[in-house]
């Protein structure tokens, strides 16, 4: 997968941008995790 973002923008963005791109991502993480756990109890009552 090729990055969103490349290291040189990366390197120029300022300490609030920085902050509100790890805010997007730890819910996007959240995110995924609830997804996982809703598929995997769907798993269990399937078997």
């Amino acid at each position: 997968m090729d990055p969103v973002f490349t290291e040189e923008q990366l390197n120029r963005m300022d300490r609030e941008d920085m902050l509100s791109l790890l805010k997007i991502m730890q819910e996007h993480r959240q995110k995924q995790e609830e997804t996982l756990q809703k598929q995997e109890s769907r798993i269990q009552i399937l078997e």
